[in-house]
């Protein structure tokens, strides 16, 4: 009973951690997240600050 359990116990972290991947799983989400976060905020604001600028100076 006692090896059936710490086999049972230690297994499913360590398959868990291999096959599911949390850490690679919430880096991509990280990683997704923040790109999308700074290409949306990168995007947005030269533009909008360009589009600003250069409808003040032209106009």
């Amino acid at each position: 009973s006692p090896t059936a359990l710490l086999a049972t116990s230690s297994p499913p972290p360590g398959c868990n951690a291999d096959n599911m991947s949390p850490a690679s799983t919430t880096s991509s989400s990280t990683s997704t997240t923040t790109t999308a976060e700074a290409v949306s905020v990168v995007e947005l604001v030269p533009f909008n600050l360009d589009d600003g600028r250069t409808k003040g100076d032209d106009e």
